[in-house]
């Protein structure tokens, strides 16, 4: 008769492996006890914050003349700004959402100081704080818009505008003033624009119509390009590096012309003239290139 002896009949390793301890199950179960309150813990707070999830809205008026607003470091969502003939000064609405007590409501921050309003904020400390911002101005004001997460929208004004966004789009229409515009992740769009433009687009496309701009300059890091001037311009300017470009205008004067597609096809229908004193620029590193007449 043949016996077979299996490894663990003998080796004390393997034995020790099967009957672990005393102090080893003591480790066991202290360590998956630990586990269990903290993942009990993480779920019990993600309860309080859902239930304790607040709502609140306010406004305020702040009359007088002003002739800048700047909006930068609130902790916003998206922001309107809107010129209005019947406002007098301004009219701040916030619609806020936050979490914990209503002890722990935003407040503000906003200042009017020489003529000049700043719009601020102050969260209670809570990572669940976001607030929506409409503002009413009148029309003739310089703005300077920044939002760190949302979507920015500016409607009427009659001055220079600053406008950026890190996380969200932009969108201007009917602005009589230069704009500089930006936005890190998101759409740029521009319409209805009576001054010289300057927009960029790290990740996202530019749209940009009924333009009456001297200089007009776009860049977009990857994303497409469109534009449409009504009018000639002195001076243009258009890149892409990874997006392509389609640029209409008026064509009733010729420009000096440089257009480029390192990997795509280039198509040119408007006049041109080398010496002339009108530059046009527009170069795609990775897409088309089309010029025509609107």
């Amino acid at each position: 008769m043949t016996t077979t002896m299996y490894r663990h009949d003998y080796d004390p390793d393997v034995r020790a492996a099967d009957n672990p301890s005393p102090e080893t199950r003591r480790g066991w179960i202290i360590a998956g006890s630990v586990l269990t309150v903290l993942a009990i813990a993480g779920a019990l707070l993600q309860m309080y914050l859902l239930v304790s999830l607040r709502t609140g809205s306010d406004s305020k008026n702040y009359p007088g003349a002003i002739s800048a607003l700047t909006v930068s470091n609130v902790s916003s969502s998206d922001i309107q700004i809107i010129a209005d003939d019947s406002v007098d000064g301004a009219r701040v609405e916030r619609s806020m959402h936050w979490s914990g007590t209503s002890s722990d409501e935003p407040h503000s921050t906003s200042v009017l100081t020489d003529g000049v309003l700043k719009i601020g904020d102050e969260c209670a400390g809570t990572s669940n704080c976001n607030i929506d911002y409409r503002i009413y101005v009148s029309p003739d004001i310089k703005v300077d818009a920044q939002t760190s997460s949302g979507d920015l929208d500016l409607r009427g004004v009659h001055g220079d505008v600053v406008a950026k966004a890190n996380s969200g789009d932009v969108r201007l229409t009917g602005i009589e003033g230069a704009v500089e515009v930006s936005a890190d992740s998101g759409d740029v769009t521009l319409t209805d624009i009576d001054g010289n433009v300057d927009t960029k687009a790290n990740s996202g496309n530019i749209r940009a119509s009924g333009i009456r701009a001297k200089v007009f300059t776009a860049h977009a890091d990857s994303g497409d390009i469109r534009v449409d001037l009504t009018k000639d311009a002195d001076n243009i300017s258009v890149s892409a590096s990874s997006g392509s470009i389609y640029l209409t205008v008026p064509g009733l004067t010729p420009y000096d012309v440089q257009a480029s597609a390192s990997s795509g096809s280039t198509a040119v229908d408007i006049p041109v003239d080398n010496g002339s004193a009108r530059p046009l620029i527009a170069k795609a590193d990775s897409g088309d290139v089309r010029i025509d007449k609107n």
